[in-house]
């Protein structure tokens, strides 16, 4: 298998050490050598311009075939990945789910973009024994504004499908706050879940939201989930 740190070693002389420290590159680096290179076609690193910040995040997108690479179709491990738990075990149902013919997932996700966060002091040890954030990029949600209820049921279900559990009465409340206080021109393109936190939390991305109508939404769903 060729590792996916056998790409980073690639990338490596064009990133400037003032982004991406060497410390900060052998984390990265060391989160994603259980990856094959295969999964994916678009890697890009998240840095902090603050000063003396080391914080780095590597995101990787995977589109279905990568998927199918990542989906443990028989038990015995996903061909692309040596997946440690708990999160890499998600990872791979989800894909297994997103990649049968016949899913309902096919026509809700375009793809996915795994975000690893790396810091200095072994957090991407940490990162990679419980798996990455998981975004998924939702179908026709560029261009277009959601109908709040409609744009619920499909976050709801790329939710579900990503823990493998039904959506908490409390998540689902939270959603409907969150949704019914978007302007109509609003859309939601990425919905993920960081399952390397100590408390795995749901993001929700929200496109083309009015710089007039930010700090409303903010002030109306303040404390919204806890």
């Amino acid at each position: 298998m060729f590792s996916l740190a056998g790409t980073l070693d690639a990338m490596r002389p064009y990133l400037p050490g003032a982004l991406v420290s060497a410390d900060a590159f052998e984390h990265a680096r060391t989160a994603v050598d259980h990856l094959e290179a295969e999964i994916t076609n678009g890697i890009y690193f998240e840095c902090r311009l603050r000063n003396g910040s080391s914080r780095v995040d590597l995101v990787i997108a995977v589109h279905a075939d990568g998927a199918a690479l990542l989906a443990d179709a028989n038990g015995s491990g996903p061909r692309g990945c040596r997946h440690a738990q708990p999160g890499g075990r998600r990872l791979s149902a989800f894909c297994r789910r997103w990649t049968t013919p016949t899913s309902p997932l096919r026509t809700l996700v375009d793809h996915l973009w795994l975000e690893y966060d790396v810091e200095q002091g072994g957090f991407a040890d940490e990162a990679a024994r419980s798996g990455p954030g998981v975004f998924c990029s939702l179908r026709g949600s560029h261009g277009m504004a959601h109908p709040a209820p409609a744009l619920r049921r499909s976050v709801i279900e790329a939710l579900e499908a990503l823990t493998g559990h039904q959506a908490s009465r409390t998540v689902e409340e939270c959603l409907h706050t969150c949704f019914t206080r978007l302007p109509a021109e609003t859309g939601v393109p990425h919905v993920g879940l960081m399952f390397g936190r100590d408390a795995p939390t749901v993001r929700i991305c929200i496109a083309k939201l009015p710089a007039a109508g930010a700090a409303d939404l903010l002030a109306a769903t303040a404390g919204v989930g806890g």
